[in-house]
């Protein structure tokens, strides 16, 4: 079995906040939107799931379906 090479973080790693819709659902588009910004404007990338509070109220479908929306491309 071969290792993977593991880096290190680097840089400007931002944890997101995740916007949700009028309904409370998660906006999913938005989010994409919102990290696709960050790290054209210089964020070396961004925290999934991250640590501002949303996570602990996700469903665990929510939580798997943040976490694909927003891919570097």
């Amino acid at each position: 079995m071969a290792l993977v090479e593991r880096k290190p973080w680097r840089g400007v790693m931002v944890a997101t906040a995740l916007p949700l819709r009028d309904d409370l659902s998660v906006d999913l588009d938005g989010y994409a939107d919102h990290c696709r910004w960050l790290v054209e404007n210089g964020c070396d990338g961004v925290v999934v799931n991250g640590s501002l509070g949303e996570y602990q109220t996700l469903t665990a479908e929510e939580r798997a379906a943040v976490v694909p929306s927003f891919r570097k491309p």
